[in-house]
């Protein structure tokens, strides 16, 4: 695993780490298999290893994505992450260091949706309503989804930084 790829991997795993629980936080129940894959992938990381089996991974996102067609704001938030999820576990079972990058983007997509539904809530009263530019920039301006982003940059600045691979356990 080269430099870069360690880099992704630490933002994109402080971000599951992030993401998971306030999914949970707001009762949305995740797989178990999806923790216990974000635990491997840590471990992973800290051997400097790039191969894990995702074959639990891919039957549990299988069972748990449902149809978006009529679906509530908590399942569409879900499918995001295990999208998210999906993309990460590609790097480990294919070596594509570009889902790392899709990866990043639909997590930043869960919490751009999960700001715009809370955006549409408290400010258009759960109206249906076309998003102007200043709709989306308020969006991006709200602290879930300003923090998030901020926080994906921190993440990589940090382990830029970092020299000793073997004790990024110490920083989850």
């Amino acid at each position: 695993m080269n430099d870069s790829e360690q880099v992704a991997l630490f933002v994109l795993l402080k971000a599951f780490d992030r993401l998971g629980p306030w999914l949970e936080g707001q009762g949305i129940a995740l797989p178990q298999q999806a923790h216990r894959f974000i635990d491997l992938a840590w471990g992973c990381l800290a051997a400097g290893a790039a191969t894990l089996n995702t074959q639990a991974l891919d039957a549990a996102i299988d069972a748990a994505v449902v149809d978006e067609q009529g679906a509530g704001t908590a399942e569409i938030l879900k499918n995001l992450y295990l999208y998210a999820l999906a993309d990460f576990a590609m790097f480990f079972s294919e070596a594509t260091p570009a889902s790392l990058s899709a990866a990043e983007s639909a997590i930043v997509d869960a919490y751009d949706y999960g700001a715009g539904q809370q955006y549409v809530l408290e400010r258009k009263q759960g109206k249906a309503v076309v998003l102007s530019v200043e709709d989306e920039q308020a969006i991006a301006g709200m602290p879930l989804y300003r923090d998030a982003v901020a926080s994906l940059h921190a993440d990589r600045t940090f382990a830029q930084g970092l020299g000793d691979w073997a004790r990024v356990l110490e920083y989850r």
